[in-house]
């Protein structure tokens, strides 16, 4: 029976300082320890350039494939091989766009290597590249993103669920200033068996770790889940181990855990 741990990053494997993202070194042993007969992966809603940039140059040794973008991208690391990628039909993306010019609102459009936004410019754009509408390559684009003012954000949750479109689409809750939406049925949990199924291994013992509601599913339905001190409450009563908070090793603490299991 194959071990399996699949970690969320920010709140979870992530700490942060004033250069912003980055693992700790007692994480990076843990997992390092572990892969050395068993597998770990990485669960998260960031994108192939977003990931490459904390992952390329450190010594993690992450035997498993990412899964991006909340379950819409399985990406080989390795290879640089992008194994599956689900992709909003153009009416939703068309659709998005009108709501967010009409309401004055900056929208990302997130692909597997690209990062676009279209509306209001603000300072949480970062490193996002505003495009054109008609600019836009529909063929790539997995994730719609809002950006929104927390006393906005349940008027905004209900707009859209008034849109044509809406029965096509997942509502993933990233935080109080995002509204993510992928394509129904997407979630980390079903990028997770995309990967483990591309791995071709049949038998497994899958453990996940999270901290915050795009995690439900693949915490829900893994074998053995963790939630960190930091994490949602809900989350924590869902949850078959509580462990440290993200700033104090949750990923080793699991993996300690997990090691210890008969």
């Amino acid at each position: 029976m194959k071990k399996v741990l699949y970690s969320d990053l920010d709140g979870t494997l992530f700490r942060y300082n004033e250069f912003g993202a980055y693992i700790d070194i007692n994480d990076q042993n843990a997992i390092n320890k572990w892969t050395e007969s068993n597998y770990f992966g990485i669960a998260t809603g960031r994108n192939i350039i977003s990931i490459n940039k904390h992952f390329n140059d450190n010594n993690l040794k992450i035997n498993m494939p990412y899964v991006l973008i909340n379950g819409a991208l399985v990406y080989d690391h390795k290879n640089d091989l992008v194994v599956y990628q689900d992709k909003l039909n153009k009416e939703v993306i068309i659709e998005a766009i009108n709501y967010a010019n009409k309401h004055n609102l900056t929208m990302f459009l997130i692909g597997a290597r690209t990062r676009y936004y279209v509306g209001t410019n603000n300072d949480i754009v970062l490193e996002h590249e505003k495009i054109k509408v008609e600019e836009i390559n529909y063929d790539d684009i997995s994730k719609i993103n809002f950006v929104i003012d927390k006393s906005k954000y349940h008027d905004i949750l209900k707009d859209i669920k008034k849109f044509d479109s809406f029965d096509k689409l997942e509502l993933v809750p990233s935080s109080m200033t995002y509204i993510e939406i992928v394509n129904k049925g997407v979630s980390k949990y079903t990028g997770i068996i995309k990967a483990i199924n591309y791995m071709s291994i049949e038998k497994y013992h899958l453990s996940t770790i999270g901290d915050y509601l795009n995690d439900y599913e693949m915490l829900k339905n893994s074998d053995l889940s963790f939630v960190p001190e930091n994490g949602l409450d809900s989350l924590k009563e869902l949850a078959n181990y509580k462990v440290k908070s993200s700033n104090s090793n949750a990923v080793a603490n699991t993996i300690e855990i997990l090691s210890n299991l008969k």
